[in-house]
């Protein structure tokens, strides 16, 4: 990150909902969390905020489904060997979300650090767009809800709330990894169903 949690908080002060939006496309959460601490403060109209991090949440996802979708063939040609991805295994995908696409969207969205990864991965299982849509606008409303509550109640400590994001993501990031591999190695196949 090039800028400081500081420096974000007097730009969304200064410039407020036109730096939210392309914040919210690269940030995420903590950009979440200090909007409602702003709105709590009355820098910020709740609502607007609210909803100018949702439009900026579904653009960003949008853009890692379009990289899934879009570099599908490039990627597991390129780097499926080292992930264990091949084309048996992203059919296997395919059918991984059209069997539990509510369990794998809303797991996505609320584990932050793996969300990408999922929205990556739907675009790689060719998840038709607006089925993608269908199952990310409600994840992203509730997602983007409660984090701007919490933000609204106690985002005065929002660098500690940031700290406690990235320690959680990182966790959850390598408790999957872990549990990838070992499946792999285990059973010799990716665990999708």
């Amino acid at each position: 990150m090039f800028y400081t949690l500081n420096q974000i908080v007097v730009w969304l002060i200064h410039y407020k909902y036109l730096v939210i939006f392309p914040f919210a496309v690269l940030e995420g959460p903590i950009i979440t969390i200090i909007s409602g601490f702003l709105a709590s403060i009355g820098q910020l109209n709740f609502w607007l905020a609210l909803f100018v991090v949702i439009m900026g949440d579904l653009v960003g996802d949008t853009l890692y489904y379009c990289l899934g979708r879009f570099g599908r063939e490039k990627f597991i040609i390129r780097f499926g060997k080292y992930l264990g991805l091949t084309e048996a295994r992203v059919e296997q995908m395919e059918r991984h979300f059209q069997t539990h696409p509510w369990k794998t969207f809303t797991f996505g969205k609320f584990a932050h650090g793996t969300g990408s990864l999922i929205l990556v991965a739907s675009g790689l299982a060719r998840v038709p767009y607006f089925e993608f849509l269908g199952y990310n606008i409600p994840t992203t409303l509730a997602n983007s809800s409660i984090l701007i509550i919490i933000g609204f109640f106690f985002g005065h400590a929002y660098t500690q709330i940031d700290s406690y994001l990235k320690y959680y993501s990182i966790i959850i990031v390598v408790v999957l990894v872990v549990a990838y591999f070992n499946f792999i190695k285990r059973y010799g196949k990716v665990p999708l169903d």
